[in-house]
């Protein structure tokens, strides 16, 4: 296992702080009686109890300061919290070296291009794990912006939210959108280590230029269930309101297609208007 670099160490480290955070006390009777029982969530010396291990390795874990940190060690810390499959691969994919072997191309196949220009009249847009936005259709550039008019830094999901002024209003509940938005890129950086590099430079960016993103960036965890339901205010067809689908692309697994389709008949005559 290639030794780890100290941002796989701090996310490790955060990831399981807010699980910890997140486990209700309750859920675990097994746990010695009598201790802090006004406590709601479990603490660092409850997680060491059920798991076997030091109080000091669980702070110093969570504190990014554990020098022999491993996948069996993470993988005992998440059993004992009793987290979902899901969560636990997210915790044990940051030890994936960072150059997987896999080369990426940029390619977008013909099947994917046919998918989302068919998606007419319905918004879709190819993404990189990156977030970067490398194909879409005319109804995405008329719900959202057209992309073509953009320099190539700004064609990029992350980038839009929070550099594009009109996204903050047109999005409705545009703090819970970005913020999923945030934690999805998270999730990106982990699982896809081939991207990491590119995904902390643009973290590191967008960091810079809006303390919102770097405030989020160090609160969310990973986005393990993409928010499905989402509502757009566009200046001229009005409020659409949306499902949000996001599917793997065969053949191309760095690639996922993110379709919009209608929850209401007003939003179907919208799409048609667009």
């Amino acid at each position: 296992m290639a030794e780890l670099a100290p941002f796989e160490i701090r996310e490790i480290g955060l990831f399981l702080r807010q699980q910890r955070q997140q486990a209700l006390r309750e859920q675990f009777p097994e746990l010695s009686p009598g201790r802090r029982r006004h406590v709601r969530y479990l603490t660092q010396a409850e997680l060491a109890e059920l798991a076997g291990v030091s109080v000091t390795m669980v702070e110093q874990i969570e504190s990014g300061r554990y020098p022999n940190v491993n996948p069996a060690v993470v993988r005992k810390l998440c059993q004992a919290m009793r987290l979902a499959p899901e969560r636990t691969a997210y915790a044990l994919s940051l030890f994936r070296a960072l150059d997987d072997g896999i080369a990426h191309s940029t390619e977008i196949p013909d099947s994917v291009r046919s998918v989302v220009d068919l998606s007419e009249p319905n918004p879709a847009v190819v993404i990189t794990p990156r977030f970067d936005i490398v194909y879409w259709n005319r109804a995405a550039t008329r719900m959202l912006v057209d992309f073509a008019t953009l320099p190539p830094e700004l064609r990029n999901v992350v980038t839009t939210m929070f550099c594009i002024p009109e996204m903050r209003t047109a999005w409705m509940q545009w703090e819970a959108n970005a913020r999923t938005i945030v934690a999805g890129l998270r999730m990106m950086t982990s699982q896809v280590p081939s991207y990491r590099a590119a995904n902390l430079r643009l973290v590191a960016d967008l960091s810079a230029r809006d303390p919102l993103f770097a405030r989020w960036w160090q609160e969310e965890g990973p986005a393990i269930d993409p928010v499905q339901v989402k509502d757009f205010l566009h200046p001229e067809v009005g409020l659409l309101r949306l499902y949000q689908t996001v599917s793997q692309v065969m053949g191309a697994e760095h690639l996922s297609l993110i379709q919009f389709t209608a929850r209401d008949e007003e939003t179907r005559q919208a799409f048609q208007r667009l």
